[in-house]
């Protein structure tokens, strides 16, 4: 008979209701200047972009020759590619971007000639191509659409400016177009591309014989009439641009005293009839000296915008900052940096993370170096160092940001070019698995992350029961049914974290065991595994047959270790044939067992009959390490206490003297043994039967020969057939 399992297994489904990466704990920071290769004095200020995977591409000259280098997500910066390998002292203003796909574009001025190269992934740059050809050109922008067009912007010292596209997929630019703005002023200053496709330059114009801010717009392969923005009192220091995820855009500007903005809706709105303002600045100029970029905006993936400027006031020169929630106004004029008087032409970005970050070269005690600031609490704005301050110019390139909640930029300084990256998000998971299913014991959970910039990220679990653990594979079990959310938290090296989380459900397996009990010997027929046809093993099974009518059985404790089943409480009736643990209690008073029990230790087994009574069933060697084995069967029951009155008086004691407490009857084929409380009756082949009584053991032979130990006399009786033995009690 097999025991019953009613051990709790608990299944593990994981519905990997995986929640969105959310950030568990933030340390963005920005770190430290990597030089780009090759090192040398380097031109003017350098050009950077990234991509939506987190790689990232500089551009910058340096004796004449243009070079850009790239970085892989989680890599280093690669070696230069020169793209001018003839070195022209005329090359200068490199602007690089990437595509989606990850195709490089670059372009850059040579004389009178804007030049243009791009490298398809794993490719090598084409040739140089021309794209314009005018006089003293100043390129300004490159842009990249997520289609994948390409988007030049340039100007020149005749006041004019254009523009150049290279469609998605296309080799090549096509020919520039003409920017309408008037030429009474200065050209146009910012250029931005919106989702939809359309483009917006924006600049200082002359708009009714007055001094205005002005853009125009391209749509459908050509550009609209310009569009007077506001009316200022004069010509602004730096005018730039922004396109909105809902391809609406929003400009911004300096005035003396003042900073403005002004919004543009999507298709054929315009822009605002009355400017907000962004600072107003008493006592103050909003600009930088000798710079006429030195205003910039940016927007947030949340629809924010940060707007940055120079600022000169009585005491400090400064790069200043505000912030526009979506749908809202623009807040207070935050300090960002203090520039000591220098030109910071700061430059601002938005993190896909929602971080605002700002970049500008500003002064140190042994000369310029390149700065950076984010800001990730209301109004604080965090500054770091990106290089030594050195003697001489630092000029401070773009700032772009990526897919990964990143950004980086570039400076060209005495020492060459250097870029640094910024840590802004925690690290990205590349696997996360919660286990299927699992019966009871450990379940594997596994996780994997790397950061852009820190490289491989600590994984750390919780697994919503108090239980917690470290590392990318770890093993969990639950102890209670229930709903619990796992979630690993990956941890770059800066501190920056991310989370990641599913939901875990533990519930009871069904009853291995089933409900039905088809022998009803109180085992459910799932655990039901033996039918008493294996062969007994020494020492921990016999198998026991019903013979006739009813026997009943009961487990002994201890017995569920060895077979993981709990034993049912009490005694149950025994159907058939099962097998049963040595051990076992065995009740006959009303029926008859067949025994098959092993006789030795190798493969022998021996049988016996046994009832009208009740006992346990033990086995042991008859001899020290001897190989045979005999069978016990030690009578229990009714206690002698109860039933012959230990307590009653003499004459009481001798008329119970011959009470029956109890009995039991063999008839076996083997070598087995019945035990009393005062004698044990040994058999080989025979028929017998012994009896517990208030006066002694008795032992009577109704077949063969038995072999009666009297426990009291210690000594040994050989009882033939017909003849009986008292082992009289003390």
């Amino acid at each position: 008979m097999a025991l019953r399992r009613e051990l709790l297994l608990i299944l593990l489904v994981a519905a990997l209701m995986l929640v969105a990466p959310s950030q568990a704990a933030a340390a963005p920071q920005w770190l430290g200047a990597e030089p780009l290769a090759p090192a040398g004095v380097a031109g003017a200020a350098p050009d950077v972009a990234a991509d939506a995977d987190g790689g990232s591409a500089a551009a910058w000259t340096a004796g004449g020759h243009v070079y850009v280098a790239q970085r892989p997500r989680r890599g280093p910066w690669g070696p230069a590619d020169d793209l001018a390998p003839a070195g022209d002292a005329d090359s200068r203003t490199p602007q690089v971007t990437i595509l989606p796909g990850g195709e490089l574009v670059a372009l850059w001025e040579v004389g009178f000639d804007v030049l243009a190269a791009r490298k398809p992934p794993g490719g090598d740059w084409s040739a140089p191509q021309p794209i314009s050809s005018s006089c003293c050109v100043v390129l300004r922008e490159l842009l990249a659409g997520a289609d994948g067009t390409a988007v030049g912007f340039w100007t020149s010292t005749d006041d004019d400016a254009q523009t150049a596209v290279k469609p998605p997929g296309a080799a090549s630019f096509e020919p520039a177009q003409d920017i309408p703005l008037s030429s009474f002023l200065d050209p146009p200053t910012d250029i931005a591309l919106a989702p939809d496709g359309s483009v917006v330059v924006v600049g200082p114009d002359i708009c009714s014989e007055q001094t205005c801010i002005a853009g125009a717009r391209h749509s459908g392969g050509a550009w609209g009439a310009v569009e007077p923005i506001a009316i200022v009192g004069t010509v602004p220091s730096g005018v730039a641009v922004t396109a909105n995820a809902d391809s609406t855009f929003t400009a911004v500007w300096t005035e003396p005293n003042l900073v403005r903005s002004s919004d543009r809706a999507s298709g054929g709105g315009g822009w605002d009839a009355v400017p907000e303002v962004v600072a107003n600045l008493p006592g103050a100029t909003a600009g930088c000296t000798g710079a006429e970029d030195c205003v910039d905006v940016a927007v947030g993936p949340q629809g924010q915008h940060v707007a940055v400027w120079g600022q000169r006031g009585p005491s400090d020169d400064r790069v200043a900052a505000a912030l526009r929630p979506q749908g809202g106004g623009w807040g207070p004029n935050e300090l960002v940096a203090l520039t000591d008087g220098r030109d910071a032409s700061p430059r601002t970005a938005f993190t896909s993370a929602g971080i605002p970050v700002v970049t500008g070269a500003g002064a140190g005690p042994a000369g310029t170096l390149a700065r950076a600031a984010h800001r990730t609490g209301p109004g604080a704005w965090t500054v770091d160092e990106l290089g030594a301050a050195l003697a001489g110019t630092t000029h401070l390139g773009t700032v772009a940001a990526d897919g990964d909640g990143d950004a980086v930029t570039a400076w060209a300084d005495p020492s060459g070019a250097s870029a640094a990256g910024f840590d802004g998000a925690g690290p990205r998971f590349s696997a996360f698995s919660l286990p299927s299913s699992s019966s009871v014991g450990p379940a594997l959970f596994s996780a994997a992350a790397d950061d852009n910039w820190a490289g491989l990220a600590s994984i750390s679990w919780q697994f919503g029961d108090g239980g917690s653990a470290f590392g990318g594979a770890v093993s969990h079990a639950y102890g209670a049914a229930g709903t619990f959310t796992a979630s690993a938290t990956a941890t770059d090296a800066v501190g920056n974290a991310t989370q990641e989380s599913g939901s875990v459900v533990v519930t009871p397996a069904p009853d291995p065991c089933g409900t039905a009990d088809t022998d009803r010997d109180g085992i459910e027929n799932g655990c039901d595994e033996s039918n008493g046809a294996e062969r007994p093993r020494p020492f921990r099974t016999v198998n026991a047959t019903v013979v006739s009518g009813e026997v009943f059985v009961k487990l002994p404790a201890g017995s569920a270790s060895a077979s993981q089943v709990r034993p049912p409480r009490g005694f149950v009736r025994l159907e058939g044939a099962e097998t049963i643990p040595v051990g076992a209690t065995l009740d006959t008073l009303r029926g008859r067992v067949k025994i098959r029990s092993a006789a030795n230790t190798r493969r022998k087994t021996q049988t016996g009959q046994f009832f009208r009574g009740r006992f346990v069933i033990r086995q042991a060697r008859i001899k020290r390490r001897s190989r045979t084995l005999i069978t016990d069967m030690r009578l229990t029951g009714t206690s002698f206490r109860s039933r012959c009155g230990t307590t009653a008086s003499v004459s009481q004691r001798r008329r119970r003297s011959k009470r029956r407490v109890r009995r039991l009857f063999g008839d076996a084929k083997g070598t087995f043994r019945t035990s009393g409380r005062n004698a044990a009756a040994t058999v080989r082949g025979t028929r017998w039967g012994v009896q517990d009584r208030c006066d002694g053991t008795l032992v009577a032979v109704q077949r063969g020969r038995v072999e009666v130990r009297d426990k009291v006399k210690r000594k040994t009786i050989i009882l033939r057939r017909g003849k009986t033995y008292l082992a009289r009690a003390r």
